[in-house]
């Protein structure tokens, strides 16, 4: 018998591997989860449009809620409504994109696609730009992620961009790096590997917008006290959520930074971790109550 209200779960290196999928093994712990009467939140750095395959393969409802692009939006799982938003600051975004431009290098900046019917403004100036062209192909051929191509960015266009994000292999990411330190109380940024592109992006966001304050937004939404709710992510991003809550449990594979602040370690994401991790909550195993003695 467990005593958690839910389990908010990251998709990448966690739910699936780098070809995409979620095994059955996984797919029936969620079942299990929610069986027993926990709620079970999705939470990814992806775009609605990108994490619809994880959704499908997941006994979810269609009114269920999932946190999308990094804790940017709220979206409904069936039909993806977007329940809450987090947009980029005006000054924050302009900041961001003028930066990007003023260096020449190619954006992608995220809009609701469930308000503009497009996941990307990509931002593409004059030249040849491989990388975005494998990212765009990849996207559109796995997930039907839709772009909007446009040769350069307009300073103060009206939009609702919810994140600027860049490819930064390499020494690419470097200069607005540097720039984006003048930022820091506007905006936060974090790399992430993509490993269905092979690609490594610098992403860009509003100052104080991540999985965890989407977790708490969901919480108190819901009426589910959050240190009753558990969590499982393996990279730099499920930080604030793994945080944010009850519990907080790293995969095997996880980033240095999260196991720094997991209360435990599952299995890899080669080795079902979700569904041990799922299967030690519902057994009991996992005292809700640790992080709060531990910080009393």
């Amino acid at each position: 018998m467990t005593e958690y209200r839910a389990i908010f779960i990251d998709v990448d290196m966690t739910l699936t591997g780098p070809d995409r999928l979620i095994s059955r093994v996984n797919a029936d712990a969620v079942d299990a989860a929610r069986q027993a009467g926990l709620a079970v939140v999705v939470c990814t750095g992806r775009c609605y449009t990108e994490a619809v395959p994880a959704f499908r393969q997941l006994p979810l409802g269609d009114g269920d809620l999932a946190i999308c692009a990094g804790g940017a939006l709220v979206s409904r799982v069936g039909d993806g409504a977007t329940i809450h938003r987090r947009s980029m600051e005006p000054a924050a975004r302009d900041a961001t994109a003028a930066a990007m431009s003023e260096l020449g290098v190619p954006m992608l900046m995220l809009q609701d696609v469930s308000q503009v019917g497009y996941d990307y403004r990509l931002v593409l100036p004059g030249g040849d730009w491989p990388l975005y062209d494998r990212y765009r192909r990849i996207s559109t051929t796995h997930f039907g992620t839709r772009f909007c191509e446009v040769p350069r960015w307009t300073p103060g266009a009206a939009d609702d961009t919810l994140r600027i994000s860049m490819v930064a292999e390499g020494k690419a990411g470097d200069p607005i790096r540097q720039r984006l330190e003048a930022m820091q109380e506007r905006a936060h940024w974090h790399d992430l590997f993509y490993p269905d592109t092979d690609l490594r992006l610098l992403e860009v966001f509003g100052c104080d917008v991540n999985k965890g304050t989407a977790m708490r937004w969901v919480c108190e939404r819901q009426g589910w006290p959050i240190e009753w709710t558990a969590s499982i992510g393996d990279d730099i991003n499920d930080v604030p959520m793994m945080t944010a809550g009850g519990l907080g449990v790293a995969m095997g594979n996880a980033h240095a930074d999260v196991l720094a602040v997991a209360d435990h370690v599952t299995a890899g994401h080669d080795a079902d971790g979700v569904a041990r991790a799922i299967t030690a909550i519902l057994a009991g195993e996992f005292d809700p109550h640790a992080r709060r003695k531990a910080s009393a």
